[in-house]
């Protein structure tokens, strides 16, 4: 059975809820049927502002994002005669602020949590079920041009790829490149970014033997595209703005899709609009759709696991908007599923227990 897993915002005070939203409860769990239609709540697990999360088959590890400490919870997704639980294993409660972004990498068994508030990296050892264990913390230091978001360094998020870790540093326009060894990372290079882009989410592929890693900007609402040049590391080899000439001040891009059949999805708050990116046969960016969404502040996308539809968390209209995809392209919408201030959403193909 498919699961659409949906994380809210539970508090007036979290980034952009508006002061008449309907605040949610916590993470919302509904069916997903193959024609895209998944309106029939299954479970409703309460926990504050759980603003992402990630699956680890049967396993699912969350973030209550808070602003005086980081805590990770843990749980197991039981699934009986179509019934639909989620079991409290265990977690973590740690020093940090903001709590907004998980990373599960399943070969070395280590979760990787991005504090954006304090600026730091938390590794955490997750091989045993219920007993999560913080093997080291990074911290960084530095800011860029942006006084109000680049005053101090903002770990946004990771992605895990080829042994390597990528966490973006949205505060001081960097990108730090980790081996991951037996014990843990290692081998810290810093990759500079654009001044003033912001790199916010991450997405990597390797196509002949070339690793490609893809980069949504939230600050400036650009996607950049970094591969690895001679005797220089990783390199941005391209970027491509998202919105040209119609970018607004209160703009701020959020999220970043990949599909297995070489496309590319961003979303960005404020323009209502999902972008739609081929990648050429160099891994170089083409910008081939702008997909008006109904939806409101849309922040996460996901599509599910056959990647017939894409979904968009739409947090101030309180919708989840549901795209077919053709060809890589997005038609729509043909499904909107009510949900109170949902900030991250996926799918996710679970058995029966």
């Amino acid at each position: 059975m498919k699961v659409l897993a949906v994380g809210t915002y539970t508090e007036r005070n979290a980034p952009h809820v508006t002061a008449k939203q309907e605040l949610g409860e916590g993470i919302y769990l509904y069916s997903w049927r193959e024609d895209g239609r998944g309106e029939e709540l299954l479970h409703l697990e309460k926990l504050v502002n759980p603003s992402y999360f990630e699956f680890c088959g049967r396993r699912m590890f969350a973030v209550s994002e808070r602003e005086n400490h980081a805590v990770l919870a843990e749980y197991m997704l039981e699934t009986t005669g179509g019934k639909i639980n989620l079991k409290r294993l265990g977690g973590l409660c740690l020093e940090g602020a903001a709590s907004c972004h998980i990373e599960l990498c399943g070969e070395t068994g280590m979760l990787f949590l991005s504090d954006y508030g304090s600026g730091d990296l938390k590794v955490i050892d997750v091989r045993k079920g219920g007993e999560p264990r913080l093997l080291r913390e990074f911290y960084f230091e530095g800011r860029g041009v942006r006084q109000d978001r680049q005053e101090a360094s903002h770990i946004h998020s990771c992605c895990a790829f080829e042994r390597k870790l990528y966490a973006a540093d949205l505060g001081g326009d960097k990108i730090y490149q980790f081996e991951m060894g037996e014990e843990g990372l290692e081998g810290l290079r810093t990759i500079p970014a654009r001044v003033g882009a912001g790199p916010r989410h991450m997405q990597a592929r390797q196509e002949n033997g070339v690793v490609t890693l893809y980069v949504i900007n939230e600050l400036d609402c650009t996607v950049s595209v970094y591969q690895e040049q001679d005797g220089k590391g990783m390199c941005e080899i391209q970027w491509i703005p998202l919105l040209g000439q119609k970018r607004e001040k209160n703009m701020l891009a959020a999220d970043l899709r990949l599909s297995r059949d070489g496309f590319l999805y961003a979303s960005v708050r404020g323009s209502n609009r999902i972008y739609v990116l081929k990648i050429e046969q160099d891994g170089r960016l083409c910008l081939i759709q702008e997909q008006e969404n109904s939806g409101e502040w849309t922040r996460s996308i996901c599509m599910d696991p056959a990647q017939k539809y894409l979904i968009a968390a739409n947090q101030i209209s309180g919708t989840l908007t549901v795209f077919e995809r053709i060809n890589g392209r997005l038609l729509g919408p043909v499904r909107n599923i009510r949900t109170p201030v949902p900030v991250k959403v996926t799918v996710q193909e679970v058995e029966e227990s």
